[in-house]
């Protein structure tokens, strides 16, 4: 099977739809509600969490309208339309913080790391960025955002009896006019790249394992523009199971 690599948020969106399209279908639901409105300053749209900046958007063609002051997501395209704040009729997407866990238990394949309270599991499937982050996704995480050294430490050492792999997918990817996100949402703090590989066109990124040629015993990250299968792993990474 081919696989298109990812270049843009867009990708995920419509990985996302195609996997929960069903469950809201069975609602009788088409889209939902996302925090974007311009009710403050017409036409200056906004997260209504202060926090998030609105650097990343995905509208629809002709979009965003001036008659309507909300935002929601078609599950069939994951492009964004305005909408009327009191249109009762559609669901609607919350987040907030993840509450501690008391005795944090990760599922079959995972290992924990206390110092990020997150579960790891290596794929070594032979698949695209695409299909990684879509198995991910399935499995309930996403594709490894990374942080810390301590914490790309921790991803290396998780490599270790996987000799036949030595590169491995992360969540890293281009969105477009030099822009790069995590997958799965979080803020770009901590990178490792390495300092003796370069490549051509840039869309997704791969972790050298610490004795990879190329790695330098440091585990470091290289921008790849071949985000299709290969000898390549995937690293996914998840909430744990509070019991």
């Amino acid at each position: 099977m081919q696989n298109n690599f990812v270049l843009n948020k867009e990708d995920i969106w419509l990985v996302f739809a195609i996997q929960q399209a069903q469950r809201f279908e069975t609602y009788g639901q088409k889209d939902f509600l996302i925090g974007l409105t311009d009710q403050t300053t017409k036409n200056v749209w906004k997260w209504t969490d202060p926090s998030v900046s609105c650097n990343y958007t995905n509208w629809d063609k002709g979009q965003p309208s001036s008659d309507f002051d909300c935002v929601s997501v078609s599950l069939s395209t994951g492009k964004w339309q305005t909408t009327a704040c009191t249109n009762l009729g559609k669901s609607f997407i919350c987040e907030t913080s993840a509450l501690p866990v008391n005795n944090p238990q990760c599922p079959p394949g995972y290992s924990y790391f206390r110092e990020t309270n997150f579960c790891y599991k290596t794929n070594t499937s032979w698949i695209g960025i695409n299909e990684a982050e879509a198995n991910c996704i399935q499995d309930g995480g996403n594709l490894a955002s990374i942080h810390s050294p301590e914490e790309n430490a921790f991803i290396n050492s998780l490599f270790s009896q996987n000799v036949s792999y030595f590169a491995w997918w992360i969540g890293l990817v281009s969105v477009g006019n030099g822009y790069w996100e995590w997958l799965d949402g979080s803020e770009i703090t901590y990178t490792n790249y390495c300092s003796n590989v370069t490549s051509g066109a840039l869309n997704c990124t791969l972790m050298l394992q610490s004795d990879h040629p190329d790695g330098n015993g440091l585990a470091c990250w290289v921008n790849w523009e071949k985000c299709i299968g290969g000898t390549v792993g995937a690293i996914c990474k998840r909430y744990p199971i509070c019991v």
